[in-house]
């Protein structure tokens, strides 16, 4: 599994109900704004019976059903809700992605969450309980594609569940073919598509992109460019877009210096939140307010987003020393612009200039300070299991006179290259052997890690690997517990 999709419809009404105390069954309508002519933007199951569709104007809705219920639900609400159901995914994935073209969609990064629940309906099952605790309804796919994972959600016939597909061919058959209907696109859009005669998902994702925008729309084009594209795009975690920032009461002070030394550990506190979370900062702003309420402000930016503490120290010394106070200083707001950082900024050695000898003695500091075990080397293993091939030993445990497990350095050919999955996939037997066979196998060998149950293996069935390729080229190296069939990587 990739990916995950959670779509809450009718997102505005849910975050209506649940701030109710009492939840009649008179009608209700969400509508775009507090006029006669706003457009219905969301009913609930009691407007929907009495007749009433999205899109038409409130007073023509009021007018077929004069009970009707109107609330409009302000931007700021929405985004605070939105927040709120992010920050309770985040207790189940280190990586959630809010889509901006529809509010509510979230797409979860379940990679790995098999090994630590056991099984991806486990998962799943806990985060739409703690959804439906939080009083939202929610429709899941777990998939492996945003855009296949989304439509299978959207698509689900009741506002609830949970949907698990195994493979992405499984995905790609469900997906193509589901009405497009459920694009999130505009009338006009949809009505081009049915005048082509277009229907599916797959006759959809069928049509040149070129042809897209001109016979369709902007709306549909944006969304077959990530139908299209984004199959290999892993899930883009959110960043804050809001400045982090602090606030510190200073006593009366006139001079650079003591509101340097005043405000530099409030800064270095922001700095290391900004390196936890995986960020560079590109702009500190400092606001200094003085006793006759005047505010001073100053703005330091870098040559390069860095998260370089001492660096910002440096530079706002610089300009605190450029600048006179004409009264005295009585607060401080430091606040940081931040941008998402490249995995390799935070690099051990990013100077090519650092000596062999400055790494070896960083590490023995490292190993001082931490312990032995704090800086480990991978040595190769022996083994048939991928998981087991290799393992982490401390620097003063490893035999440096061996770079490769006894085993394979005496090997003149080591196999065929497999690149693993993460997971492995599950397939159909029919499916691996439509265009394949067996050129190598098959290997058997006994249950080990991925079992229920480790303190018991007994009856717990074995795998069983084979390399297939077709004219004698490798491709799929794969496995059979005896009941189904797993792609373990590819073969190269």
């Amino acid at each position: 599994m990739q990916c995950t999709c959670i779509e809450i419809p009718d997102l505005r009404l849910q975050m209506f109900l649940r701030s109710q105390t009492r939840r009649d069954a008179h009608p209700v309508a969400i509508v775009e704004a507090d006029r006669p002519s706003a457009r219905v933007l969301e009913l609930n199951d009691a407007a929907r019976s009495a007749g009433l569709r999205l899109g038409m104007p409130y007073t023509f809705a009021q007018s077929l059903l004069p009970e009707l219920h109107a609330h409009v639900i302000p931007d700021d609400l929405i985004a605070e809700g939105l927040q709120h159901i992010r920050l309770r995914l985040y207790a189940f994935t280190p990586g959630v992605e809010m889509w901006k073209t529809q509010a509510g969609v979230f797409w979860l990064d379940s990679r790995g969450m098999t090994r630590v629940w056991g099984s991806a309906e486990k998962w799943a099952r806990a985060v739409h309980a703690a959804l439906a605790a939080s009083g939202y309804r929610a429709r899941m796919c777990i998939g492996f594609s945003r855009f296949g994972t989304y439509v299978l959600a959207r698509s689900m016939a009741d506002q609830h569940g949970i949907q698990v597909v195994h493979s992405n061919s499984e995905e790609y058959e469900y997906m193509a073919r589901t009405d497009c209907d459920c694009l999130p696109i505009s009338p006009r859009s949809k009505t081009r598509l049915r005048k082509l005669g277009i229907t599916k998902i797959r006759e959809f994702l069928a049509i040149p992109s070129s042809d897209v925008s001109v016979k369709i729309g902007k709306d549909a084009f944006d969304l077959h460019v990530i139908a299209r594209e984004e199959r290999n795009v892993p899930v883009q975690n959110y960043t804050p877009e809001d400045p982090l920032q602090t606030r510190v009461q200073l006593p009366s002070l006139r001079t650079c210096e003591q509101i340097r030394i005043h405000i530099r550990e409030p800064i270095e506190t922001l700095f290391g939140s900004v390196r936890n979370r995986g960020l560079l900062v590109r702009c500190l702003t400092l606001h200094l307010g003085d006793e006759n309420d005047a505010v001073t402000r100053t703005d330091i930016i870098p040559a390069e987003p860095s998260c370089d503490a001492r660096l910002f120290e440096t530079l706002l010394r610089i300009r605190l020393e450029s600048l006179s106070f004409a009264a005295r200083m009585n607060t401080a707001a430091v606040s940081l612009q931040v941008i998402p950082a490249d995995a390799r900024t935070f690099a051990l050695f990013p100077d090519a200039s650092v000596s062999y000898e400055q790494r070896n003695s960083a590490l023995a500091l490292i190993r001082a300070d931490l312990g032995n075990a704090a800086v480990q080397r991978i040595e190769l293993c022996d083994a048939h299991i991928p998981e087991d091939r290799f393992r982490l030993r401390s620097l003063h445990e490893a035999d440096w006179g061996h770079t490769c497990a006894p085993g394979l350095d005496r090997r003149p050919d080591a196999g065929p290259v497999r690149r693993i999955y993460t997971e492995p996939r599950k397939s159909g037997r029919t499916e691996l052997f439509r265009n394949a066979s067996v050129l190598f196998g098959p290997l058997r060998y006994a249950p080990r890690w991925w079992t229920a149950d480790t303190q018991d293996c007994s009856g717990v069935p074995g795998r069983t690997y084979y390399i297939l390729g077709h004219n004698g080229l490798p491709y799929h190296w794969c496995f059979t517990d005896g009941t189904h069939w797993w792609v373990h990587g590819l073969v190269q």
